[in-house]
């Protein structure tokens, strides 16, 4: 029988853009999933009542609604029944065939963590640009082991990014959590998922890469304005015409 896979969203203020995220998921090729939503104490109640109605939608999904903000990731692995754990941010989405490809790799490697591909997703407004990943520089399929991962690559947490420092776009098994003595509470850091990273990382003695994109990220600012639209549209425009015509000078 295939393993119960846990999916985490921490969640504050997401009114509806959670929405795709939710429908990603529940779009999995993988079904045996929870899909633990965690609300850090959102002041906007909308928020929560939209969480609630997509508990009513489907027994995967799970919501805790805390009294007190902060470690929302945590606080939902805390209460994971799953063999693995996958983490997401609320106006993030992954491929329908994202979760099954980490597992696939996840047992036939025997790794405790399986890192993907991230695609990124520009959006400003109705204005949507998706940008390929940039391959990450160990070779996808290795097996990287501790010795390793404790020597070359832990530098990735200090500038030097040979890894993701993110806790998306990846899968671990829960075991792994297990075995970190994590804080209490949760101290409020900026970087609140490399700090998570950092913790993992001493633990891992099996880590693999696979070449599939598993994770979309969405930057840019989806609430902007129509006039900071439309002027910042007109300055990507101006810049593109511009890069268009350095290139041709060059070749004349």
């Amino acid at each position: 029988m295939e393993a119960l896979i846990s999916i985490i969203i921490p969640v504050y203020n997401a009114g509806t853009k959670i929405n795709p995220c939710m429908r990603s998921l529940l779009a999995q090729t993988y079904k045996n999933l929870e899909i633990i939503r965690v609300d850090d104490k959102s002041p906007d109640r909308s928020t929560v009542e939209i969480l609630r109605e997509w508990t009513k939608k489907d027994s995967r999904v799970r919501l805790l609604e805390k009294d007190v903000n902060g470690g929302p990731r945590l606080d939902g692995i805390k209460i994971a029944r799953g063999e693995y754990i996958v983490m997401i941010d609320q106006d993030d989405w992954m491929p329908k065939d994202a979760v099954a490809k980490m597992y696939k790799a996840a047992v036939e490697k025997e790794a405790d963590v399986v890192i993907g591909q991230v695609s990124k997703v520009l959006k400003i407004g109705p204005w949507i640009q998706t940008f390929p990943p940039k391959r990450l520089l160990a070779d996808t399929g290795k097996v990287l082991t501790h010795d390793e991962l404790m020597g070359e690559y832990f530098e990735s947490y200090f500038g030097h990014n040979m890894l993701p420092v993110t806790v998306w776009g990846k899968m671990y098994t829960k075991e792994l959590f297990d075995k970190v003595d994590f804080p209490s509470p949760w101290p409020k850091v900026g970087a609140d998922d490399l700090y998570m990273s950092m913790l993992l990382h001493p633990h891992i003695q099996r880590l693999t890469i696979i070449p599939d994109v598993v994770y979309s990220y969405l930057i840019g600012l989806p609430g902007a304005s129509p006039k900071y639209l439309n002027g910042w549209l007109d300055l990507a425009g101006r810049s593109r015409s511009e890069e268009r015509f350095s290139r041709n000078a060059e070749t004349d």
